[in-house]
């Protein structure tokens, strides 16, 4: 399996020791920070992809210090001024995290040619750095800004918007040069439809694309059937889709997210990721890597004997060269069907049959 991790605490300690490169050789990529990140991607981790934001702008970036030199000064000032503003002449904020009507950060005005040219400057000071690429996220293809409350605010004609969006992620990759870009956008949203030739190319322009949350938006009201098709469509536009479902924490979550990983995963680019049992050792004194790293990030099903299919008992299947892939989606009804041999589960269990209630999935090997 190609699995995909994003930084977070409880990975610090890993991050920075000296045997980083060996305790994240389990990742094919991680979304990482620079400068914390640094000294681990230069000492031999080649995973690394160097997080960026497309459209915000940190509130303590732009703020102005006592003791502040000149030239820190400076380029504070000019920061400021690619602050999206209201037509009051108010900064803007990304709506997120607010409280007391402020948020952490101010929205950046995609449309301006100065913010662009930030953003590609940064991409090429992080890529001095040997990170495989740039992970941009907050790639929105709607208006998304608001006031201090986190009230919408239409600050931009929204087909400007997206088409500032879509120069700005071309800008990031010819800053790029060879390495990745993986974008993370909301794939279920219509504003971000493939259908529209606008976003078709502002995503093409990219080499990878994030779902953010994996499957679970499909546990809460999208379209099962719409992400597969979703994520059809971007490889066919040529790029490699990573499935991050970091909200889920269980074996049956986990083993779900596997499967629909399998159901599209092309075995070169592709690559899926959950927060059950994936920290790179056990540790008690980190209650979410107590539990060892799970077997089922180590299975190795072979390639790929063709496409999914849908089975007679209306179960999603796709065979491999050791195993098979089973997964009834969100919302659909108990199906049960025999299996074309014996198998095993992923606790070595025997099966020739597969019973699956809505939302569950088996990854059964031979």
């Amino acid at each position: 399996m190609r699995v995909f991790k994003g930084a977070d605490q409880a990975l610090d300690r890993y991050i920075r020791s000296r045997g980083c490169r060996r305790f994240l050789s389990r990742y094919v990529r991680m979304r990482l920070f620079s400068d914390f990140s640094d000294r681990c991607v230069d000492g031999g981790y080649r995973g690394g992809l160097a997080n960026m934001n497309a459209q915000a702008i940190q509130v303590e970036s732009v703020r102005i210090r006592r003791g502040d030199g000149r030239a820190v000064r400076a380029r504070k000032r000019a920061l400021d001024r690619m602050v999206l503003r209201s037509r009051s002449g108010r900064r803007l904020y990304v709506p997120f995290d607010c409280a007391r009507g402020r948020c952490p950060q101010y929205a950046a005005d995609v449309a301006d040619p100065a913010w662009r040219r930030h953003l590609a400057r940064e991409a090429r000071g992080l890529l001095r750095h040997r990170y495989a690429g740039v992970f941009l996220d907050d790639v929105n293809w709607q208006v998304n800004v608001s006031d201090g409350r986190e009230r919408p605010v239409a600050a931009m004609d929204p087909a400007r918007w997206k088409r500032a969006m879509a120069r700005l992620v071309r800008s990031v990759r010819r800053a790029a040069g060879r390495r990745e870009v993986m974008v993370n956008t909301v794939w279920w949203r219509p504003e971000s439809s493939l259908d529209d030739p606008v976003v078709r190319a502002g995503m093409q322009t990219a080499t990878d694309a994030y779902i953010e949350r994996g499957t679970e938006d499909t546990r809460r009201g999208q379209s099962y059937d719409g992400l597969l098709g979703t994520i059809d469509r971007l490889h066919g536009l040529g790029l490699g889709v990573t499935l991050e479902n970091y909200v889920a924490r269980d074996r049956q979550s986990a083993e779900f997210e596997l499967a629909s990983y399998l159901l599209h995963a092309d075995g070169r680019r592709d690559a899926v990721g959950t927060e059950y049992a994936s920290c790179p050792r056990t540790s008690d004194s980190l209650p979410r890597c107590r539990v060892p790293y799970w077997r089922g990030y180590r299975t190795d099903l072979g390639r790929a004997t063709g496409p999914r299919t849908l089975r007679p008992d209306g179960l999603l299947q796709r065979r491999f060269e050791r195993g098979l892939a089973l997964v009834n989606p969100p919302g659909a009804p108990p199906r049960t069907g025999t299996l074309d041999g014996l198998y095993r589960d992923l606790d070595g269990t025997p099966r020739v049959f597969a019973g699956l209630t809505g939302g569950r999935a088996l990854v059964l090997t031979r």
